[in-house]
């Protein structure tokens, strides 16, 4: 599905239960600013995933912020974020 947004992290989720390995859930967030993790705003969308296998992520620039393990994408004027078989692809436009 295409979102109209500035900025997105991507971030992993506690696993549903502890024994299950193939439970991966993960969440991306919308953000109508750049760089939302130095601000207080919330998201203005989160989108949840429960059982996640890989993110591919084509032809953008990205940051991963260590101190959460998350994965930040700036400067976005779309995203278009698909799921099949428990793969997420995200492309997008950036402004450059």
């Amino acid at each position: 599905m295409k979102y109209k947004t500035k900025s997105i992290i991507i971030g992993r989720k506690p696993r549903l239960d502890k024994d299950d390995y193939s439970n991966r859930p993960c969440f991306i967030s919308l953000f109508d600013i750049n760089n939302p993790h130095k601000s207080s705003i919330a998201p203005k969308k989160i989108i949840d995933f429960l059982k996640v296998n890989r993110v591919a992520i084509k032809g953008m620039d990205i940051n991963f912020l260590l101190l959460g393990g998350d994965i930040l994408v700036n400067d976005l004027e779309y995203v278009d974020i698909t799921e099949k078989e428990g793969n997420i692809l995200i492309v997008g436009k950036q402004k450059h």
